[in-house]
């Protein structure tokens, strides 16, 4: 069993992933959830930056800790009944008893978005055709 705290305040992050077996601190740098690339240009997907060394996290460091300008925020999270993402053919001579599918539990989905701050700072590290001279 393991638990996933996330910053849901700050754009999106994970802080906290904790082995609950053996109380381990399993997180050692709080950085972007993802990253995806659109046009080229690849963007984090929440995140926190500031943390003063990644090999290991001390809990006083995250309240200095700030989201990512250049990152995707956080916009809602939701949850819901689990739902079979693909069709699945039991095998019983794989399974030591009959299993539930889709297995129970919770679905934690996350929905992320641009705002202003991060489309201006992509639209000023791109080159356009007002920089250019005219040259007729």
């Amino acid at each position: 069993m393991v638990s996933r705290i996330f910053d849901v305040q700050k754009g999106g992050a994970t802080i906290g992933l904790d082995n609950l077996m053996t109380g381990e601190n399993m997180l050692r740098s709080v950085r972007a959830e993802a990253m995806i690339e659109v046009n080229g240009i690849e963007l984090p997907v929440g995140g926190l930056i500031g943390q003063p060394i990644h090999n290991y996290l001390l809990p006083e460091w995250l309240e200095a800790m700030q989201a990512d300008p250049k990152a995707l925020k956080l916009q809602c999270f939701y949850w819901s009944e689990t739902e079979a993402r693909m069709s699945w053919k039991k095998r019983p001579e794989w399974m030591p008893k009959d299993l539930p599918w889709p297995e129970p539990g919770k679905k934690l989905t996350f929905e992320y978005q641009e705002y202003a701050a991060l489309v201006q700072s992509l639209m000023s590290g791109t080159v356009s055709d007002l920089s250019r001279k005219e040259l007729l």
